[in-house]
């Protein structure tokens, strides 16, 4: 597989690739997180009620989502071609695929980030195409071997806790009514309580602030670590380069927009070989290029929210 393959002649000079040469974009894969969403859980002891359910799009997660597509459709496209475009929709998507994992809130930032390209007239016949969820839904290997030293990563770092905040964690169980038993309940938590935080909403009665940071560190700490693991981030991971590489050498379409999750950017990174430090923050984009130099020659460039990631040079024939 070409881009597993060649991400091993990194660094590589950027001259070499053509960037102050001219060069045609042939074809662009972005994976992209969904926009600003509500909590996946709520917390028994200090309900809220969120006017969209759990887990959903929010209204300022689906502006956001929009302005990304206005913003994407700028960089794509001249004026010129986004007047084509809007007068002649069905047109312009022949050469685009929209496509989202199954679920509601992904699929909510699709038809926003939709909307924010073609802002002239009704964008819901569009269609979006909903994957499998092997190729955006990250799921650990079923290797016997890695289900086993996944296992024992786990009870580790959940000991570890223990042996350092039992305590602690005998009272975030009290005011939250939550059991808290792994760090899958607390990652669940502390979800819930950066969405309050994000929306300046009461943590539970007893719970300060600093104690809120402290949980929501804790998770994001774990879940970092975790995407880290091969055997957790290579299934999905290898799947969508898989995906990539197939798209790159059919060239049946110039433009593909996944919409998916912040664990789905996480392993396809760690999968590349450039792990992330921290998760990707709502909308965060992947991008893939494939470009067509001056001189004959083509290259992949890889990006991550703009900054470039790893390139290689791209032969059709393998």
């Amino acid at each position: 597989m070409i881009i597993l393959r060649l991400f091993v002649f990194w660094p590589l000079l950027l001259a070499s690739y053509g960037v102050f040469a001219a060069e045609k974009l042939l074809v662009s894969i972005d994976l992209i997180r969904h926009g600003e969403r509500t909590p996946i859980i709520e917390i028994p002891n200090s309900p809220y009620l969120w006017k969209e359910g759990l887990g959903q799009l929010t209204e300022r997660g689906q502006q956001q989502a929009e302005l990304l597509g206005q913003e994407l459709a700028q960089e794509y496209w001249s004026s010129m071609d986004m007047q084509i475009m809007n007068k002649d929709r069905g047109e312009a998507i022949k050469s685009m695929r929209f496509s989202s994992s199954n679920r509601e809130r992904t699929i909510a930032t699709a038809k926003a980030f939709i909307k924010g390209i073609f802002p002239a007239g009704d964008t819901d016949k569009i269609v979006i195409k909903i994957e499998d969820d092997e190729l955006l839904i990250t799921r650990p290997s079923r290797n016997p071997i890695s289900i086993f030293k996944l296992y024992w990563w786990k009870r580790k770092v959940w000991k570890a806790l223990l042996r350092e905040q039992e305590a602690e964690l005998l009272h975030w169980r009290t005011i939250s009514g939550l059991a808290l038993e792994n760090f899958e309940d607390l990652g669940l938590f502390a979800d819930n309580l950066f969405v309050r935080r994000l929306h300046q909403i009461p943590f539970p009665q007893g719970l300060s602030e600093e104690t809120a940071n402290t949980i929501i560190a804790l998770s994001d700490w774990e879940m970092v670590e975790l995407f880290k693991r091969a055997e957790v981030s290579e299934p999905m991971g290898k799947r969508f380069l898989e995906q990539v590489d197939t798209i790159f050498k059919e060239r049946k379409l110039k433009h593909i927009f996944y919409f998916a999750h912040d664990s789905s950017i996480m392993a396809v990174m760690t999968t590349l070989g450039v792990p992330l430090n921290k998760a990707p923050d709502y909308l965060s984009r992947l991008n893939f290029s494939l470009f067509a130099l001056e001189d004959g020659r083509q290259v992949v460039r890889i990006k991550f929210n703009q900054k470039f990631i790893k390139g290689y040079p791209y032969q059709k024939s393998f």
